[in-house]
């Protein structure tokens, strides 16, 4: 009977949005601001990760370990509680490993062959921390490259392969035997990895980046050495957050005026300026003015390949950029792309946005998950019964998700 009330609810959201016009870029400024809750959920390349509001880890889709084929994390095609522990406050969905920052600050880390293994087993898999002496405030991991910022505001990363192959020892804790700082003396708020190349925010509100943090092209191929000097980005305001990922082409940044601003790639509108254009390669360090995105104010946002997702300040859902997949979400409009951003769903109020390629996940107000777009490796967490979903759907759980107080 639940699934049935959930799919009522889904089609009621529907019918919502049909009758709304679809303000293609248009400023929204009606009713009160939403605490925006963007960690407790994450998208790696073909699974999602969301915290419930124990702080546990539920996990659904499929992951790769190394190179190898995805294995799904969930038989169910469904959120499972996918590893031990509880206390979380943030959570990576990473290439080789889960990262997840306890609520005591301290950096916890699963493998993902341990991942593997224990979703086939259907069991939980340990954690271990990671110099458990230390305090963090943000984590990622991504392609190998492990990045961090310190509760001082300190901006480090490290080689994951490090810490698994300390893992594949057993031991009790892991250890960062060679951390390296970047730009001691800089106190830096919020960061993304787009592949190896790392985008971090500093408190004075200035957005920096690196070129290759790992020394390999696309995480295989012949060692090139690290390439770790940083470049700020002019900005027009003072950025508060930065959102980037592997296969993203484009990069955003969002001011603490609530505006949007992006620079990279739009093959198909995904960096929300107007029609197609290869603006700007976010590898070349001669290039990336950053570019006002219409419409907002805006809470959160995030990106994958080739669209981009974004919560409003009401609490209202965009997409832009390409659509083949159904992933901006819009329902019976089944354009294959948007150039700016165009509204998905407000009829309900969002905290918190996720994506992979060919899908979006989005956490409600109410601590439902919402997902849409293509069902590769179960990622619309409906038990596999749907190829895509043209609009957020609930995700088939009895959990409720969100910040764990």
């Amino acid at each position: 009977m639940r699934w049935i009330m959930l799919g009522l609810l889904a089609v009621a959201g529907g019918l919502a949005y049909q009758v709304l016009d679809s303000g293609e870029g248009a400023a929204r400024t009606a009713g009160p601001s939403v605490k925006p809750q963007p960690q407790v959920v994450a998208a790696g390349d073909s699974y999602f990760l969301a915290l419930d509001r124990r702080g546990r880890v539920f996990g659904w889709g499929g992951a790769a370990r190394g190179w190898s084929d995805s294995q799904l994390l969930s038989q169910s095609r469904r959120p499972r509680l996918l590893l031990d522990g509880e206390g979380y406050t943030q959570v990576s969905a990473g290439s080789q490993a889960i990262y997840a920052l306890h609520s005591s600050g301290t950096l916890w880390r699963w493998g993902m062959g341990d991942v593997q293994d224990a979703a086939a087993a259907n069991a939980l898999p340990k954690p271990l921390p990671v110099g458990p002496d230390q305090r963090w405030k943000r984590l990622i991991e991504t392609w190998g490259v492990g990045v961090g910022i310190r509760a001082d505001g300190s901006l480090w990363y490290w080689q994951d392969d490090d810490l698994e192959e300390q893992a594949r020892l057993q031991p009790v804790v892991l250890t960062l035997r060679a951390p390296r700082r970047l730009m001691p003396g800089t106190r830096f708020v919020d960061a993304c990895l787009q592949g190896p190349r790392l985008h971090a925010i500093d408190d004075a509100g200035r957005l920096w980046r690196t070129l290759d943090l790992h020394g390999r092209a696309g995480g295989k191929g012949p060692f090139q050495g690290e390439r770790t000097g940083m470049q700020a980005l002019s900005a027009p305001a003072r950025l508060q957050h930065v959102y980037c990922r592997g296969n993203a082409g484009q990069v955003l940044a969002l001011d603490e005026d609530g505006r949007l601003h992006g620079y990279g790639f739009s093959s198909f509108g995904e960096l929300g300026v107007g029609e197609p254009d290869r603006a700007g390669d976010p590898g070349d360090l001669n290039t990336g003015e950053l570019q006002p995105i219409p419409g907002g104010p805006w809470a959160t946002a995030a990106v994958s390949h080739s669209f981009s997702l974004a919560i409003a300040r009401d609490g209202s859902l965009w997409g832009w950029g390409r659509n083949m997949d159904q992933e901006l979400g819009l329902g019976d409009d089944t354009r294959s792309s948007a150039y700016e951003p165009v509204l998905a769903d407000d009829s309900r109020r969002w905290l918190a946005v996720a994506a992979m390629y060919g899908t979006g996940l989005a956490l409600a107000e109410s601590g439902e998950l919402f997902a849409w777009g293509g069902n590769g490796n179960g990622a619309l967490g409906d038990g596999g019964v749907a190829r895509t979903h043209d609009r957020p759907t609930a995700v088939l759980t009895d959990e409720r998700f969100g910040a764990f107080p």
